[in-house]
């Protein structure tokens, strides 16, 4: 989600000021560019586009509220400032305010009619409130409007992935790559799509692509997906037999986040299948740590105990896995036979 374009009044001391604060808020410097714009201020007075400007540096220091106080009082000021409305709905957003975050953005969106960004960002606010619908719409509006929108056809692509319509997901992930062919995660999402049709060497080639961006930065990995990449990639040679290289691309995504839920429940699971069961129950309980409502996970780690003669220690996986998923088959099954072995 991006901040409006700096927008200034006529040429004057006021836009010079204002310059120079812009320059230094584009160069990343925030506290050189609260400075200046706030000399500004004091020395000029209030304007919209001053307001609006700090507004942005604030935001960009993590400081939402002070933020959002700046974008109303540029819009108190002049309430038909397109881009302070556009900016106080992307603050309401990462505040989590989706409801409101979404009037703002259709409030900018009204007077600016033809922007493909305005209109993208009103779509992922209704995404949260879960208006698929209408959130589908407002991503083909986004399109229509500007058809090299990546993150349009991304987001898009997204919702037809999960509602099963793969042929769209597919054509909408390679118009995002066509647009933007840095996009590691539509790489990445593309390749998912491509594993669950049981298309794996499209897959395989997805998952690789995505791993090649931006190698050598860990934290960019792991901002980027790329252990999500690695794993998804490991289940996909899983799949085909070849333990060997997906043991390898589970580690490497446990290398870049190493709690990383996912990875470390596969990397159990083939840990399990080879006999590794101390390692393999070392990950299952690293993956329930992330995520302590997977019954499968639960399950498994379950199974792993009992295999290793743990009996007290997998009856209670085997009822965690139950708590969390009571009408859990597989869970009952091993409880209940556990349970008839102590008979």
């Amino acid at each position: 989600m991006a901040f409006g374009v700096p927008a200034f009044g006529a040429a004057g001391g006021d836009s010079e000021a204002l310059q120079k604060g812009n320059q230094a808020y584009l160069a990343k410097k925030y506290s050189d560019a609260s400075g200046l714009v706030t000399r500004a201020i004091l020395k000029q007075g209030e304007s919209a586009a001053a307001l609006n400007l700090l507004g942005k540096i604030y935001h960009r220091q993590g400081k939402l509220d002070e933020a959002l106080a700046q974008y109303q009082k540029a819009l108190k000021l002049d309430e038909n400032f397109t881009e302070a409305r556009f900016d106080l709905g992307v603050a309401l957003f990462d505040q989590g305010q989706y409801a409101p975050a979404a009037k703002a953005f259709e409030q900018a969106l009204s007077q600016a009619n033809n922007n493909s960004e305005y209109q993208y960002n009103l779509a992922i606010a209704l995404e949260r409130l879960g208006q698929l619908r209408p959130a589908t719409e407002g991503y083909e509006r986004a399109i229509q409007l500007d058809d090299k929108n990546a993150a349009a056809h991304y987001s898009l692509a997204r919702l037809m992935a999960a509602s099963g319509d793969n042929d769209r997901a597919i054509q909408e992930y390679r118009l995002a790559i066509a647009a933007e062919p840095d996009f590691p995660e539509a790489h990445n999402n593309l390749g998912v799509v491509y594993s669950n049709l049981g298309k794996y060497p499209e897959a395989i080639a997805c998952f690789q692509q995505a791993l090649k961006i931006n190698p050598d930065s860990p934290e960019a990995q792991r901002n980027l997906g790329y252990a999500q990449a690695h794993t998804s990639l490991g289940v996909t040679y899983l799949i085909q037999g070849d333990t060997k290289k997906a043991l390898d691309e589970f580690r490497k995504a446990l290398h870049i986040d190493p709690r990383y839920s996912d990875a470390h429940y596969n990397l159990a699971l083939l840990l399990q299948k080879q006999g590794q069961l101390a390692e393999a129950v070392s990950h299952y309980r690293e993956a329930i740590k992330g995520d302590p409502k997977s019954a499968m996970a639960h399950n498994n780690l379950g199974v792993a105990l009992m295999q290793m003669g743990n009996k007290d220690q997998a009856e209670i996986e085997y009822k965690e896995a139950l708590k969390v998923k009571p009408d859990f088959a597989d869970a009952k099954l091993n409880l209940d036979e556990l349970q008839k072995s102590r008979m």
